[in-house]
C-alpha cells in the first residue's frame, strides 16, 4: 500500500513539473509573439497563440480552465468578437442614473420639411398607429438635438460628462459617439432576455456586412447589437454630359478610339451634349493646336476608363490639358475635370482596395488592451506598413493632377455639383444623398455675380449660403436660400440651418424692407423676385469689401450681423432689383441651355480600385446608425427597444405616409425599413435587404444599393470599408481630411510624409504613442 501511495505522490510531482515546464514555455511564447505582432489586432494573437495551446494536453488543458480570468473577446473572421451577448452593458462600466422619459425619443438632426426627418416621422406615425396597444408601448417622437452629426455628438458627451439624468433614448449618429456612450457605461444593448426577450433582436437581423460594426467598435467588448444600420449611403460618380460629349468629340477627333462595348453609353452621352454645346466652349475654351503630347491616339475609351481611379484620373489629365481655357486654370475657379466632395472618406476607400481590403493590413486596426477593444492608429505612422506604402502610391497618383488642376478636393462644406451644374465641371464623386443638387429643375436659371477682378463669385444654385432669394413666409418669418431656412429673432432658439439676428435691432431692421415678397414656397427662377440676400461670413473679407464698396449706389443694403447654429457668423446684404448695376458687381443670368438639366447628367459606377489588378472591388459605406442610451427605468428600455424590434424586424404592413418624390400621400404594403430606406435615399441593412429591389426612381440610391449587394453575394471579389468607431475616431478623420485637402491648396506640396502623416500627428500625437 505505501508503495502504491509513495507510487502516486512522485507521478503527481512528475505531472506538477511538466504543467510548470508548460507555463513557463507558454509564457515566453506569448512575450515573443507579443513583440512580433506589435499591438496587432487581437485575433492575429489568438490564431498565434493556438499553436502554443496545441502543445498542451486535454488534461492539462482542463486544469488550465480553473484559474485565473479570461477575455470575452473571441476571434471570428479576422475581428475581435465578444461573447456574452446579453448583457446590459457594452464593458465593465456601469454608468449613472437615467431618468426614464414620457416617450421614446429619438434624436436627430435632420431638418423638418426635407425627405430624411419626414420619413421618420411617417414611421413613428405608423408605429404608434399599429402599436399602442401592445404591453410597454410608449409613444415614440423625433426631437432636434444638435447641429449636424459633430455638433450632435459634442452636445451628447458633454451631456454625459455632466451626468445629466434627463437624455434622449435613441440617437441617430455615428458609431464614434456610440463608442463615447460604451466608454461611459450608458450604451443601451438590442440583445437582451429581459422580458422574456420579446423585444431582443440580434446581429443576425441584419446584413452580415454591416452588423461588423458591432465587433469593431471600440469600448464595446460585450456582444449583443449596440448599432442598428439603419441609414447607410455611398459615394458615386457622375458625369455632365455636355461637357463629357465635348471631351470625348474632341478626342476622338484626335485620334482616340470607343470601344464597342462602351459604343451605347457613348450615343446617349452625344446625344445629351447637342444643345449646350455653346456654353461649355465658353467655359472650356477650343481644342489647343497642339496636344500631341497627350498621345490621345493611343487612348481608347471603354468602362473601365472610369471604374478605377488611375485610369479615371489619367483621362481628366488629358481633358483639362486639351483646350484653351482649362489648360490656363490655375485657381478653383475653373473649369476642372473632376471635383471630390468628401476626399477623406473616398482616399480610404481607395487606400483599403489597394491593400486588398485586409482590415489587418489597415492604417487603423482593431486591438485588445488588457480585455477591453480599442482602435490603434499605429500603423498610420509606422513607414514600413503596407498600408502607409500605398497611400503614398495614392498621394504620389493624386499630386500632379492637382497641380494641373485637373482635380479639385472640394473643401469641407463646399460640393462640385454647385459649379457642376453650369458645366465647369466635368465628373463629381459626391455622397448618394446630393443626386439632386446635380441639375438644374425645369424652368430654372442661374445668377451669376463677379467683381470686376472675378473673385467674388456665386449663384443661384449654389449651396455656400452666399447669394440666394429671400422671402417673408405666410406665417410671418422671413426664409433664405434653396430650402427656404428660417431667419429668427436674436431671443429664438436657432435649429439645423437657420440664422438668427444677433440684435433686436438688427431683426427689426430685416422687417422694414417691404420689399421683401412673400410667399409660401420656393421660388422656382430669379425673374420671381427682385430681392436676393447675400450672407456673406465675416472670415470673407474680400466678399464683405467688395459689397461694402458698393452701398452708395443705394441698390444695396447692409442689414447686419447674423449667426447660425453653428456659431458661424455672417452679415446680411440686400440686393433689389436683381442687384443690377450694382459697382463692381458683374451680374449673368442664365437660362438652362447654359445648366445641366436631369436628361443631361449620367450615373457612372463609382471607381472602386486604384487599379484593375486589386483584388476586390471597395465601396465606401457611410451614415448613420442608430444606437441607444440605457435608462435606468427597465420600463424605458422595453418601450425603446420595442420599438427598434419593430423598425428592424416587421414584414409588409400596411403603412400611410408621404411619397417624398410625389408628394402624394399613399397607403402601401411595404416592410417599414424599405420604406424608410425608398423614402430617405438610404440603405437600411436588414438582412436579405438585397433580396428586394428597390423602386426608387434616384439611380445614385439604385447604384448604392447594387454596390452593397455586390458585397453579399460575391464577398470573395467586393468589400465595404467603414471606418472604425472610436472616441477618438472623429478626430483622426478630421486631420486626415484637412491633410488630404490642404494637398490642394499647396502649390508646391511637399513629399506625402511631411503633408500627410507628419500633418496628422501634429494634429493630435496622443494617438499615436
Amino acid at each position: 500500500m505505501s508503495i502504491t501511495i509513495h507510487s502516486k505522490i512522485y507521478f503527481t510531482y512528475i505531472y506538477f513539473c511538466f504543467i510548470c515546464y508548460l507555463a513557463i514555455f507558454f509564457i515566453i511564447k506569448i512575450h515573443f509573439i507579443w513583440k512580433e505582432v506589435k499591438m496587432k489586432k487581437a485575433n492575429k494573437l489568438i490564431i498565434s497563440l493556438g499553436t502554443a495551446f496545441a502543445a498542451l494536453s486535454p488534461v492539462v488543458l482542463s486544469v488550465g480552465c480553473g484559474g485565473g480570468g479570461s477575455s470575452n473577446l473571441d476571434s471570428i473572421n479576422g475581428e475581435s468578437t465578444p461573447s456574452n451577448e446579453n448583457s446590459a452593458y457594452a464593458n465593465d462600466k456601469k454608468g449613472y442614473n437615467i431618468k426614464a422619459n414620457d416617450k421614446v425619443q429619438i434624436a436627430t438632426t435632420f431638418s423638418k420639411g426635407r425627405a430624411q426627418y419626414e420619413a421618420l416621422n411617417d414611421i413613428i406615425k405608423n408605429y404608434n398607429r399599429l402599436m399602442k396597444d401592445q404591453p410597454g408601448f410608449k409613444e415614440v417622437e423625433q426631437v432636434s438635438l444638435g447641429s449636424g452629426y459633430d455638433g450632435q455628438a459634442d452636445v451628447v458627451r458633454k451631456k454625459i460628462t455632466a451626468k445629466e439624468a434627463q437624455m434622449p433614448n435613441l440617437l441617430l449618429n455615428y458609431s464614434s459617439l456610440a463608442s463615447s456612450l460604451a466608454e461611459s457605461g450608458v450604451l443601451l444593448n438590442f440583445t437582451t432576455k429581459e422580458n422574456g426577450g420579446k423585444e431582443s433582436i440580434s446581429n443576425s437581423d441584419f446584413a452580415e456586412s454591416f452588423s461588423r460594426a458591432n465587433r469593431t467598435t471600440s469600448k464595446i467588448n460585450n456582444g449583443g447589437s449596440w448599432l442598428i444600420p439603419i441609414a447607410k449611403s455611398s459615394i458615386n460618380l457622375g458625369a455632365n454630359g455636355p461637357v463629357l460629349s465635348y471631351v470625348i468629340e474632341s478626342m476622338l477627333a484626335k485620334g482616340a478610339k470607343i470601344d464597342p462595348s462602351w459604343k451605347d453609353k457613348w450615343d446617349k452621352i452625344k446625344k445629351s451634349g447637342l444643345k449646350d454645346r455653346a456654353a461649355v466652349i465658353e467655359n472650356w475654351g477650343a481644342v489647343k493646336s497642339d496636344v500631341s503630347a497627350l498621345k490621345l491616339n493611343e487612348l481608347t475609351i471603354k468602362e473601365s476608363t472610369f471604374s478605377n481611379i488611375y485610369s479615371l484620373l489619367e483621362f481628366c489629365d488629358k481633358a483639362q490639358k486639351m483646350f484653351e481655357k482649362s489648360s490656363a486654370v490655375t485657381t478653383l475657379e475653373g473649369p476642372h475635370a473632376l471635383g471630390i466632395d468628401d476626399i477623406t472618406g473616398f482616399i480610404q476607400t481607395l487606400g483599403y482596395a489597394s491593400v486588398g481590403a485586409d482590415p489587418e493590413s489597415w492604417i487603423t486596426t482593431v486591438v485588445e488592451e488588457d480585455g477591453e477593444r480599442k482602435i490603434s492608429y499605429k500603423s498610420f505612422v509606422e513607414a514600413t506598413s503596407q498600408a502607409n506604402s500605398k497611400f503614398k502610391e495614392l498621394y504620389d497618383m493624386f499630386v500632379p493632377k492637382l497641380k494641373s488642376q485637373s482635380v479639385v478636393f472640394q473643401q469641407s462644406g463646399a460640393y462640385t455639383s454647385s459649379e457642376q451644374i453650369r458645366h465647369n465641371f466635368m465628373f463629381d464623386i459626391g455622397s448618394t444623398a446630393g443626386y439632386t443638387h446635380n441639375f438644374a429643375k425645369k424652368s430654372e436659371t442661374s445668377i451669376e455675380i463677379k467683381n470686376s477682378e472675378g473673385k467674388f463669385s456665386s449663384g443661384w444654385n449654389e449651396n455656400n449660403n452666399k447669394f440666394a432669394q429671400i422671402v417673408k413666409h405666410d406665417d410671418g418669418t422671413y426664409r433664405i436660400g434653396g430650402h427656404l431656412n428660417k431667419i429668427k429673432k436674436d431671443t429664438e432658439k436657432l435649429e439645423n440651418y437657420e440664422w438668427k439676428a444677433k440684435t433686436a435691432d438688427i431683426y427689426n431692421k430685416l422687417a422694414g424692407y417691404s420689399q421683401i415678397p412673400t410667399g409660401t414656397k420656393k421660388i422656382s427662377s430669379p425673374s420671381g423676385t427682385n430681392v436676393y440676400a447675400f450672407m456673406i461670413e465675416t472670415k470673407n473679407k474680400d466678399d464683405i469689401k467688395t459689397l461694402d464698396a458698393a452701398l452708395a449706389d443705394g441698390k444695396l443694403v447692409k442689414v447686419g450681423e447674423f449667426v447660425n447654429n453653428q456659431n458661424k457668423e455672417a452679415i446680411l446684404y440686400l440686393a433689389f432689383g436683381k442687384g443690377a448695376g450694382i459697382s463692381g458687381l458683374k451680374i449673368v443670368e442664365k437660362g438652362l441651355d447654359s445648366l445641366l438639366e436631369k436628361d443631361e447628367f449620367f450615373k457612372f459606377a463609382t471607381p472602386s480600385k486604384t487599379k484593375d489588378t486589386d483584388a476586390k472591388n471597395v465601396y465606401y459605406a457611410q451614415g448613420p446608425s442608430l444606437f441607444g442610451i440605457r435608462s435606468s427605468d427597465n420600463a424605458m428600455n422595453q418601450a425603446t427597444r420595442m420599438f427598434v424590434k419593430w423598425f428592424v424586424t416587421s414584414g409588409a404592413t400596411e403603412l400611410e405616409y408621404k411619397d417624398q418624390e410625389t408628394g402624394n400621400v399613399i397607403k402601401k404594403v411595404i416592410k417599414p425599413s424599405l420604406m424608410f430606406s425608398e423614402q430617405a435615399s438610404y440603405i437600411f441593412a436588414v438582412k436579405d435587404f438585397e433580396k428586394t429591389p428597390m423602386t426608387t426612381t434616384n439611380p445614385y440610391l439604385r447604384e448604392c444599393f447594387e454596390m452593397f449587394k455586390k458585397t453579399i453575394e460575391d464577398p470573395e471579389h467586393n468589400a465595404i470599408y467603414e471606418e472604425y468607431g472610436d472616441p477618438n475616431g472623429d478626430a483622426f478623420r478630421g486631420a486626415l481630411g484637412t491633410a488630404w485637402r490642404n494637398v490642394y491648396g499647396n502649390k508646391s506640396p511637399g513629399q506625402y510624409k511631411d503633408q500627410i502623416i507628419d500633418a496628422v500627428v501634429a494634429s493630435n500625437n496622443k494617438l499615436f504613442n
